[in-house]
């Protein structure tokens, strides 16, 4: 959004105005924090939905949004069973 404005290009479709500024949002590491305890997962989700640029989820490519989900899907199941059997649980699995 902020390359297409200083290159003169249309905003059209951006949901915001330009202000010069924007709110970057890092999916993986934002998740990687959820997983770990320092988000709740309705925090995530908060950060998420204000931010004005998303660094993997985008409607025009959502192949990686995509994988990423399937990953959050599986990182909720380790993170119940890494809450119920204790957090030195081995993991194994293919990533």
């Amino acid at each position: 959004m902020m390359a297409r404005s200083f290159s003169g290009q249309s905003l059209d479709g951006y949901p915001r105005e330009l202000t010069r500024s924007a709110v970057f949002f890092n999916e993986r590491v934002a998740m990687e924090d959820w997983y770990e305890g320092y988000l709740s997962l309705q925090e995530y989700r908060r950060l998420r939905d204000e931010a004005d640029i998303p660094f993997i989820e985008d409607a025009a490519d959502p192949g990686p949004g995509r994988a990423l989900q399937r990953k959050f899907r599986l990182w909720r199941i380790r993170r119940m069973l890494k809450k119920s059997f204790g957090k030195n649980l081995e993991w194994k699995v293919a990533q």
